[in-house]
């Protein structure tokens, strides 16, 4: 099931305002909040939850809605889409400057409103997966480097697993290599055997040969094969206690991992 997205409404006219959450709730969306000044969103958008921002343009108080959300781009990563009366060439040329997800011009269509809304979340979606391209690409690099400059081999290791924790984003991460001799997977720092909840997911990595996520009372996990030669060779598990891998985090720790 797909997550209600949480629309925030800034707009001055209340009669308005309200036909515009009514259409929203009609859509499937939730309006967290209705705002009829910049500085009121500005001081409370930290309190409510918003995955999108509807911004008229003419607003009551000091600021208009360019300015708003001008403001508000300094510090979130927030879709906005103006909904606006004003069309000229003027306004146009500064609206530009806060790179909108959208732009209605009043009175729209409702299934206008919609498609605009939609395409914004798409745009917002990939521009996701490519920030987060970018970032997993430099931090593969680094660690790269980072392992390419040891020549020792537990000193391998411990750099494997380092560079994994630090991709993971995760603090939690250990390191299982095959011991050939006793045929079990051994922990690579202190030669120990797995924990019965580590070595649940280590047999249902092997089952599988490939990038695994497990949620269990202890907490979320990721696990990750390291395949030579069509072994498995060691594996890797990193753990989280309360937050769930993103989907596109996923995708792109995936990519990395085959």
């Amino acid at each position: 099931m797909n997550k209600i997205k949480n629309i925030v409404i800034v707009e001055d006219e209340i009669i308005i305002a309200e036909d515009l959450r009514i259409t929203l709730k009609n859509l499937g969306y939730h309006v967290s909040a209705l705002f009829t000044e910049g500085q009121s969103i500005i001081d409370e958008i930290d309190n409510i939850q918003v995955d999108l921002i509807l911004m008229d343009i003419m607003l009551n108080g000091v600021l208009s809605g360019i300015e708003t959300a001008e403001i508000i781009q300094q510090k979130h990563d927030i879709p906005i889409i103006y909904v606006t009366a004003y069309a000229n060439s003027k306004i146009l040329q500064q609206v530009k400057k806060t790179n909108p997800f959208g732009y209605i011009v009043k009175p729209f269509e409702e299934r206008e409103l919609h498609a605009t809304i939609e395409l914004a979340f798409s745009r917002e979606n990939e521009e996701k997966i490519q920030k987060l391209q970018y970032r997993n690409q430099k931090r593969l690099l680094e660690a790269s480097l980072a392992i390419s400059n040891v020549s020792n081999y537990n000193e391998v290791i411990k750099q494997i697993i380092m560079q994994t924790a630090i991709l993971l984003n995760s603090l939690n991460t250990q390191m299982y290599i095959y011991n050939e001799i006793e045929n079990i997977y051994v922990n690579s720092a202190t030669d120990e055997y797995p924990t019965e909840n580590d070595y649940n997911i280590i047999e249902q990595t092997l089952n599988i040969k490939q990038t695994n996520t497990t949620e269990n009372e202890s907490g979320y996990y990721l696990s990750i094969p390291l395949i030579i030669e069509n072994r498995v060779e060691a594996i890797i598990i990193s753990k989280r206690d309360s937050t769930l891998f993103d989907p596109i985090e996923l995708t792109m720790i995936n990519t990395f991992a085959n």
